[in-house]
């Protein structure tokens, strides 16, 4: 859950703390983990200050930024520190720029060339010094596991069908829509491709800036891995249907491997709902449970 720390308390902190300017302090659009505020010191450089009682989040931040940097506009994390004793804080350069999730499709339009130069270097970057597939390890920079399709597949073969379907009786989602995802995605995950790839895991959604039709940022790696580069196309086209393009046309166009693409659409399609109706199981956020009852049934393919 996201932490709950008044903005009186935050702005004392971060005065004391980081040698904040008081009247600079600025409430952002926060994520769904974090608080999180906008300050410039005494020099007058900017910054941003993030808190959250998941402190893993930080460090998957600092180790992109280490990693990836400039090349993926990754902003760089400056320190990651204790707030009290449940919580901890993040300072990392501030970069202009709105989400792109706020812009219309008629304005993304003219963004898309950007994302897609974005994109293309995510899933082209060069992780040939790491090894495995599956989330980070942020200590050695390796996967745990053998198989993209392994990974894949855990995620959802160790919750089970069961879980899912008390994930959206809980929100009110159609049993009949989980049978037919998790039909999908059993169907599909023969053809999870292993050629390994950056993942940036939710690109999309609310962690790329954008400013005069340019991304400056992408933010928000806690769920960065090794897989498929069609997991995060899939992931966007769940949200904004055709919104970024073919993806075939995007995948010859940066070289990327087309094998299968449309069963690879289903696999990444199926876990993506499911991981979302499981999200909001718990954090039950109105404005997409309600999206979900709406648009699901166009996201199922056979």
């Amino acid at each position: 859950m996201k932490t709950s720390h008044s903005p009186e308390s935050i702005s004392l902190f971060i005065k004391d703390k980081e040698n904040a300017q008081i009247d600079s302090i600025e409430k952002l659009t926060e994520g769904h983990m974090s608080q999180a505020y906008s300050f410039e010191n005494k020099d007058g450089a900017k910054f941003v200050f993030r808190i959250s009682d998941h402190k893993s989040g930080f460090i998957a931040d600092k180790y992109a930024s280490d990693h990836f940097g400039d090349e993926l506009l990754v902003p760089k994390v400056l320190e990651i520190n204790k707030y009290d004793n449940e919580s901890f804080y993040c300072v990392s350069e501030f970069v202009e720029g709105i989400q792109s999730n706020v812009i219309s499709d008629e304005d993304f339009y003219h963004v898309l060339p950007s994302a897609h130069d974005l994109l293309g270097k995510i899933f082209s970057f060069d992780i040939s010094s790491t090894s495995g597939y599956g989330k980070i390890n942020p200590e050695t920079g390796n996967g745990e596991y053998l198989s993209n399709r392994s990974y894949i597949g855990d995620k959802i073969l160790e919750k089970g069908k069961e879980h899912y379907l008390e994930c959206a009786k809980e929100i009110g989602i159609d049993s009949k829509i989980i049978d037919k995802l998790y039909q999908q995605f059993e169907n599909n995950l023969i053809y999870a491709s292993e050629t390994r790839r950056l993942v940036h895991g939710d690109v999309g959604f609310d962690n790329m800036l954008v400013k005069d039709n340019k991304v400056t940022a992408s933010i928000d790696w806690d769920h960065a891995h090794y897989g498929d580069w069609m997991e995060d196309f899939a992931a966007l086209d769940f949200w904004w249907s055709d919104r970024y393009g073919d993806a075939k046309e995007f995948a010859s166009k940066y070289g990327l491997d087309t094998k299968n693409l449309n069963e690879r659409k289903a696999l990444y399609t199926a876990t993506t709902a499911l991981g979302v109706i499981e999200w909001n199981s718990e954090m039950k956020n109105d404005h997409i449970i309600n999206w979900l009852k709406e648009y699901l049934p166009s996201r199922v393919y056979f």
